[in-house]
């Protein structure tokens, strides 16, 4: 059978998005019966996690300095656009996944301009891209040139609730609260829920802010929660489990998500699945992954945002079939999906 390397480096990296976009592909081609051998490149702690069905490649720092070391394949598989192995010669066939193209707008025009033009050079050598949302092909097609390239869109996946016993973080406290998940840096614009929560009439609420932590801008929301005297009502509690995420999204009154700049938005979805109300800004991808499912912050404007919470909780409390609405809508994004269309992508260059 043909082999397909699937670059799964970021593994040495679980707690952040594409640790667990690689976790997540390695778990579903470790159980799918396919027509191609899928060849998982991995740190050597996750050789033979993924069960006998696929083989194994280990990272090593050699083989990211000298590509040719890589092993042969009959066809590369890079998984986002910053890949730190590359296919070991040129002739080997080279597809590529694009998550987003945030840099233009995170970055100095200076550094966003050489970012833009490496991955051009990297679009050049492959023979095939996907994208993991139409804003984010879009965004593409209007900033890189393709040359012919076709580029699909192939949606990331929500995984199963594989954990059967969920735990409650240390930090909270038993009471109700809202919960926002993701890397705590300045674009997933947390700090604007401190303001949001310091004017909702209901004095008992708590904001949960989880996930691995920017030490400058934790500075500037903990500034924020000294000014609106919230600091037993704002916790942040840095990277927590999977036991103790689930636990969140089981038991928070709400998901808010209010980042500038997302490829896709997988935290909303997760929540989905819970039949929590999700409340998102309807920045770049997030519209089209929450659909009619989420309601969304189109200002963060402290006023605004309340008005928006309180008309979304409204109706999803006296709207008795909600619930059941968001976790369809969430069902609709599997990893077997996700993987199977990458399969039937393979399987054409293939030819």
């Amino acid at each position: 059978m043909p082999r397909v390397l699937i670059d799964l480096e970021r593994l040495k990296h679980l707690h952040c998005g594409l640790g667990q976009v690689c976790l997540n592909l390695g778990k579903t081609w470790g159980a799918k019966n396919s027509p191609i051998t899928p060849q998982l490149l991995v740190p050597s702690d996750f050789v033979g996690k993924f069960g006998d069905k696929p083989l194994y490649e280990k990272t090593s720092p050699l083989k990211k300095v000298f590509s040719s070391l890589n092993p042969k394949t009959d066809l590369w598989h890079s998984i986002h656009q910053e890949p730190r192995y590359l296919p070991p010669s040129k002739k080997t066939p080279w597809m590529m996944t694009i998550h987003d193209l945030n840099f233009l707008d995170e970055k100095s025009p200076t550094k966003a301009k050489k970012r833009l033009e490496l991955l051009q050079r990297r679009i050049d050598q492959t023979v095939h891209l996907s994208a993991i949302s139409h804003f984010t092909k879009q965004t593409i097609q209007e900033r890189l040139d393709l040359k012919g390239r076709s580029i699909d869109v192939v949606p990331m996946g929500i995984a199963p609730k594989n954990v059967q016993k969920t735990q409650k973080p240390l930090a909270i406290p038993n009471k109700k609260f809202l919960f926002a998940l993701g890397v705590v840096r300045p674009k997933k614009n947390f700090h604007v829920l401190v303001d949001m929560l310091a004017r909702l009439p209901d004095r008992e609420l708590t904001l949960v802010i989880s996930g691995v932590q920017d030490k400058d801008y934790v500075a500037q929301i903990q500034k924020l929660i000294e000014k609106n005297q919230l600091e037993k009502k704002v916790i942040l509690t840095g990277p927590i489990s999977d036991e103790e995420r689930l636990w969140c999204f089981e038991n928070c009154l709400a998901f808010v998500f209010p980042s500038l700049f997302e490829g896709f938005g997988l935290p909303i979805l997760e929540a989905m699945t819970f039949g929590k109300p999700v409340f998102s800004s309807d920045k770049t991808s997030l519209p089209e992954v929450g659909g009619n499912a989420a309601y969304y912050w189109n200002d963060f404007h402290p006023d605004s945002m309340v008005e928006v919470f309180q008309k979304g909780m409204e109706h999803f409390n006296n709207t008795p079939n909600r619930p059941q609405e968001v976790i369809n809508w969430a069902a609709q994004f599997s990893w077997d999906s996700t993987v199977q269309k990458f399969e039937n992508i393979y399987l054409t260059l293939l030819k």
